[in-house]
């Protein structure tokens, strides 16, 4: 029913509000949701060709691209780009189902190629760019060093930290009353652009007002917590 989502997420303006919305339409009895059937959407949902080739001209303004797959590449060549340091990281949000395409019935994998004409070229679009990209940067020796930082990957208390352990973080994200209770002093990092943090200050689905502060003070961590080793 919801198709090609990716390229629909990055273009913004084609029903990008209702992309999380249920494939089916529910009537609630009882308290509880019984499906009545399939939801349909509106015909301007659709990705045409033209809307295919706004994506192809938007991917040329962005200095860096790459796949889920090609995530440490990535990386590497932003901070090849930026500067960026630090860039070990612990994957999240990596699922258990299995991901193995032939395993599929093949009435699932037809439906999932016809939901997603636009989403794989756009894939393979992104995927030549990345190559691109690389072979710019050195090519081979450029994904020597993407090979270097995976094996340099630790794993420290269940978690496994890509490209190796970081560099412990002087600072964490506590509750603004529990930092306030204790007379601990917001921290302002000289990166910061706002005083309390912005938008990071409200990230990570906790939504009491929070304050960044020393690492070293007495109020617990609440979100953000598992980047350090």
């Amino acid at each position: 029913q919801v198709h090609d989502m990716q390229v629909r997420e990055l273009l913004g303006d084609k029903c990008t509000s209702t992309m999380r919305q249920a494939g089916y339409e529910v009537e609630w009895e009882g308290g509880a949701p019984v499906r009545l059937g399939p939801h349909s959407f509106p015909p301007e949902c659709a990705v045409t060709k033209e809307d295919y080739q706004r994506f192809e001209r938007m991917l040329q303004e962005f200095d860096v691209v790459g796949t889920t797959e090609q995530f440490d590449s990535f990386l590497l060549l932003i901070a090849a780009k930026t500067g960026l340091q630090h860039l070990q990281y612990v994957r999240s949000n990596e699922g258990s189902h299995d991901r193995n395409r032939d395993a599929l019935p093949a009435s699932v994998t037809e439906a999932i190629d016809a939901a997603t004409v636009f989403d794989r070229r756009a894939y393979e679009l992104v995927e030549e760019r990345h190559a691109e990209l690389v072979k710019a940067m050195g090519g081979s020796g450029f994904e020597a060093k993407v090979k270097a930082f995976q094996e340099a990957s630790k794993t420290v208390g269940g978690k496994k930290f890509i490209g190796g352990l970081p560099a412990k973080s002087p600072y964490k994200w506590v509750d603004k009353k529990a930092a306030d209770g204790a007379g601990v002093q917001p921290a302002v990092p000289g990166s910061f652009t706002e005083p309390t943090g912005g938008g990071q200050a409200v990230a990570y689905i906790y939504f009491d007002p929070v304050s960044l502060v020393s690492s070293d003070s007495s109020p617990r961590c609440i979100k953000g917590c598992n980047l350090d080793a």
